[in-house]
């Protein structure tokens, strides 16, 4: 499955921005502007992964970012990505066996308000729900640490031209 154009461009710009605030691209960001399909999948950035940082853009724009992220100290916001990925599973064992699901409400680990619980109709969108609400929650601990998680430096100074036959 491949997503329009323009959401591609805006979901590129996002693992761009994305790579550059977690120090992981050294040389010039601008590369990532020029990512085909086949070098995104040579680099391991997959459409799943695109769509778990389209999400966490969305979850940004709706007013749940760093200021609000930091006010949960107590792991809520992981609590609230397992409970995404419990539903998920399952939706998706429901779907193997032919059951509907006979709980939508969230179980008793859902940290927040029931009003709060919008699960999602598949068990990959859920899936994608909880991984960028696990992405919140490492940033607000690596902002309260005030020290950057420490990861690899990726070298992203491809040679982008194709080989002429």
């Amino acid at each position: 499955m491949s997503a329009p154009i323009y959401t591609r461009r805006i979901v590129r710009e996002a693992i761009r921005d994305w790579l550059v605030k977690m120090k992981l691209v050294k040389g010039a960001p601008a590369v990532l502007d020029l990512m085909t399909d086949d070098l995104m999948a040579d680099i391991g950035l997959t459409f799943a992964f695109e769509m778990v940082l389209t999400e966490r853009a969305v979850q940004q724009a709706k007013g749940y970012d760093a200021t609000h992220d930091d006010e949960h100290t107590h792991g809520e916001l992981t609590l609230a990505a397992l409970e995404y990925a419990r539903h998920a599973y399952e939706q998706d064992g429901s779907v193997r066996t032919g059951q509907p699901l006979t709980r939508p409400a969230p179980s008793s680990w859902w940290p927040f308000r029931a009003c709060d619980w919008h699960p999602r109709d598949t068990a990959k969108a859920n899936l994608i729900v909880a991984a960028a609400m696990l992405i919140a929650d490492a940033e607000r601990l690596e902002r309260a640490e005030a020290t950057p998680i420490s990861q690899p430096q990726l070298d992203l100074n491809l040679n982008l031209e194709r080989p002429r036959p």
